[in-house]
């Protein structure tokens, strides 16, 4: 059924993210391989700056959740796979890590492979790696903090400015935030500033004079400012939030 799939020229976002989420465990490396025909088919179409009416990667907005996880040892071939087709097409990077953030979780599994990838990467792959985690669920930074201060440790015997590159990605990652929030009243609420006491809980758990503690107090030192809002009565109308 997924071989066929990679001659239609267009998958529909939420029919086939439907499809994804309830059979994903089943064949996880048949999607994989199905995302590599696909990319490969619209190559062959001619040059990727320029429009196509086969679009080789589908949107993930509003698919549906996974309703089960992979066998393991089938999820994480599944994993290196995917990564693997990132780092080999990386025009199709961004669509594919939305992809993997949504079939796959945070897990022993998912970081493992990330770190071995942290490992044998050369500079551009580990840009690829800051980008990946960057975009990441949110509070990797938090989460996985023994990961996320390797990651700085690797980077800053790096050349350039990957060391920067990488304390970027991690506090974008631990400060994700919705763009907007809808709210009854005229008064927003306050903003979510509860990464504050995470950050100041992480960095007395590292030696004062340590990156990993530099980087955590850091983090407890940002505040969010409020975001842009919509009052729910100016956007729905009066009307709409009345009991009547």
């Amino acid at each position: 059924m997924l071989e066929n799939l990679a001659d239609v020229h267009e998958l529909e976002r939420d029919a086939f993210g439907g499809l994804l989420a309830r059979t994903f465990h089943v064949a996880p490396q048949a999607f994989v391989r199905l995302l590599e025909r696909r990319i490969d088919r619209r190559i062959e179409r001619g040059p990727l700056e320029e429009h196509c009416v086969y679009e080789p990667i589908p949107s993930t907005f509003s698919w549906s959740s996974l309703a089960n996880e992979a066998e393991p040892v089938a999820y994480a071939a599944a994993v290196e796979s995917l990564l693997a087709l990132m780092v080999r097409y990386p025009f199709f990077e961004h669509r594919l890590t939305e992809i993997f953030w949504h079939v796959f979780s945070v897990n022993p599994i998912t970081m493992s492979a990330l770190d071995d990838l942290l490992h044998r990467a050369d500079d551009d792959g580990l840009a690829m790696l800051l980008r990946i985690v960057r975009d990441g669920p949110d509070a990797v930074a938090f989460s996985q903090s023994a990961f996320a201060m390797h990651i700085l440790d690797v980077c800053s015997e790096k050349k350039g400015d990957l060391a920067s590159r990488a304390r970027q990605a991690l506090i974008h990652n631990a400060m994700r935030v919705r763009p907007y929030q809808v709210f009854a009243g005229s008064i927003p609420p306050e903003p979510d500033n509860r990464h504050i006491d995470e950050a100041k809980r992480l960095a007395d758990l590292w030696e004062p004079s340590s990156p990993a503690h530099q980087f955590y107090a850091d983090l407890a030192e940002i505040r969010r400012l409020p975001m842009p809002s919509i009052d729910a009565a100016e956007f729905f109308g009066e009307d709409a939030l009345s009991d009547d």
